[in-house]
């Protein structure tokens, strides 16, 4: 083992170069306990100056009473997470820190704490940068396995990474967040099914009903049926209709109008109202007839889907020619949400962007980014009409 003695200031220190590393190791003692730090350097000079660089960052840690090695990331992240957890998580829906928690494992600790093995004091925006490099060139390495995270997906890994930052602000940890690199989002149009193709698969799917060979096949395709037309009434996610419970529907009553549900469901953020289409409250009562029909719990506990019908709706598209959307990407229960937004913008009078996205827990950026096609259709007449030639 060679080894390099030096001093920076009161304090001595030691390079140490072992066996099974091709890295000088950087060894002094803090209050009697030894301390060994990778200097992550093959050259003895580089090593020397990482090193006295690294020992006049931990005296300045030890004056403002820091841990002299830095704050961990991996601890710190998971104590973030407990915070989230312990803060939020009565209010919002579960998926909300287990996403986080599923990002923080599999990406940034995997990157700032194993890789590069930084602390939380270390982080800087060339480090940042360097984590979406390395991201996306995982993702080529192990394409069979990983897929290229999208623009979205990336933003996601830098809003739990900022996250994760912020709260180290507030513990006192860092004074200023480094900067974000900036990462644009394409607009691009979700699937839909236009009115004449929704029409199809309710046709479809009503001869499917009427031609089914048993009492069993009927019962699934009556509620494959009704969740469709539910779904497309509420513009609920897929994972709050099936979440939904009776007592999760009230039936508003309106002189001289058609009624409508109001629905409360368990979404992104926690509980939110959505008040839903007549064609919902219709669907639902088809609902209430189907469960007395087939012995199915109606109680207020009862989920108001008790199935999921992902398989089921796959042989309908397939059976009405709609299993891909004109881009010929696959369609599947998550494009009725999108068929509501869209039937919405087309069809109603006066609507507020403010007021839909509101209703449906999201934001009137979302609805520009991914339902700009809308803009068109709402705007034909004008894009063509041309002057008159003058003569």
């Amino acid at each position: 083992m060679e080894t390099r003695h030096f001093e920076i200031g009161s304090t001595k220190a030691q390079l140490i170069k072992i066996p099974r590393s091709v890295y000088w190791y950087l060894r002094f003692s803090d209050q009697g306990k030894r301390v060994q730090v990778s200097t992550r350097c093959k050259d003895e000079l580089a090593a020397k100056d990482w090193a006295t660089n690294w020992l006049m960052i931990a005296k300045g840690r030890l004056e403002e009473g820091q841990s002299i090695s830095g704050t961990s990331f991996k601890k710190f992240a998971y104590k973030f997470l407990d915070h989230e957890q312990i803060t939020k998580g009565a209010a919002r829906n579960p998926r909300h820190t287990s996403n986080m928690r599923e990002i923080a494992d599999n990406w940034l600790i995997p990157f700032f704490h194993d890789y590069r093995q930084l602390t939380v004091e270390e982080i800087k925006t060339k480090h940042i940068d360097a984590f979406i490099v390395w991201r996306l060139e995982n993702s080529k390495k192990l394409e069979s396995q990983v897929k290229i995270p999208s623009p979205q997906t990336q933003r996601h890994y830098i809003q739990v990474l900022r996250r994760i930052l912020k709260h180290a602000i507030h513990q006192g940890v860092i004074d200023i967040l480094p900067l974000f690199p900036t990462i644009r989002l394409t607009k691009h149009n979700r699937g839909w099914f236009e009115p004449d193709e929704y029409e199809l698969l309710k046709r479809i799917s009503r001869e499917r009903i009427s031609n089914a060979p048993t009492k069993t096949v009927k019962q699934r395709r009556e509620y494959l049926h009704q969740f469709i037309i539910f779904a497309v009434g509420c513009g609920a996610r897929t994972y709050e209709l099936l979440g939904l419970k009776h007592k999760g529907v009230q039936i508003v009553h309106r002189e001289g109008e058609e009624d409508f549900v109001r629905l409360t469901v368990s979404g992104k953020t926690g509980q939110h109202e959505i008040t839903a289409m007549p064609s919902a409250r219709w669907a639902y009562r088809d609902i209430l007839k189907h469960n007395e029909k087939y012995g199915i719990s109606s109680e207020p506990d009862s989920l108001v889907f008790p199935q999921n019908p992902h398989m089921a709706f796959r042989e309908l598209l397939k059976a009405a020619g709609l299993y891909e959307d004109k881009f010929g990407r696959p369609r599947s229960a998550r494009n009725f949400r999108h068929t509501a937004i869209m039937f919405r913008l087309l069809n109603a009078q006066n609507l507020d962007l403010k007021a839909l996205a509101d209703n449906l827990n999201t934001s009137v950026a979302t609805i520009d980014n991914h339902y700009a096609e809308i803009s068109n259709r709402l705007n034909e007449e004008d894009l063509l009409s041309m002057r008159s030639r003058r003569l």
